[in-house]
């Protein structure tokens, strides 16, 4: 089994290049939306339309990955459902988890980098997600990745 290289370090320092960035998100992507968005079309039709396509729309599952396609990828852990309380739980951190790694992997990805998912909302201790990462990471079954960065704030974990 190849050894899996994890650094941790802050936002702004980079260790290497990624193919992929994991970020916190909840069921139907409320977390992630550009606050910049604006319609092109305001009419009262377009609207409406607007409001029905978000009725018809199905909630992500929690736990699971979302692939957004860019350079480098954005994994959306779904870790939050905005209409529970609390809207985060560590099941759904383990999933989410170990998803990230099961689809870098599908993907023959080679570097990584996540923020501690569940912790940016004070959902999750960050003491408990190094416990579920570390055990996300021995349950991995790695082929392809060989680095992995995990993006902490400063004085994560402390």
């Amino acid at each position: 089994m190849p050894v899996v290289r994890v650094i941790i370090g802050p936002t702004n320092a980079p260790p290497f290049k990624v193919d992929a960035v994991a970020v916190e998100d909840d069921t139907f992507n409320v977390l992630s939306a550009n606050p910049d968005f604006q319609a092109r079309d305001a009419s009262p039709a377009a609207m409406s339309r607007a409001l029905d396509a978000l009725e018809d729309s199905e909630p992500h599952r929690l736990g699971s990955v979302v692939v957004k396609v860019g350079r480098p990828l954005i994994f959306q852990a779904i870790v939050h459902d905005l209409s529970r309380d609390p809207t985060c739980s560590e099941d759904s951190v383990r999933r989410a988890l170990a998803a990230i790694f099961e689809e870098a992997e599908r993907r023959r990805l080679k570097a990584i980098a996540l923020p501690p998912v569940g912790t940016r909302y004070r959902s999750l201790d960050e003491r408990r997600f190094l416990d579920l990462f570390n055990d996300a990471l021995a349950r991995a079954a790695f082929r392809s990745v060989e680095q992995v960065w995990l993006i902490v704030p400063e004085g994560f974990g402390s």
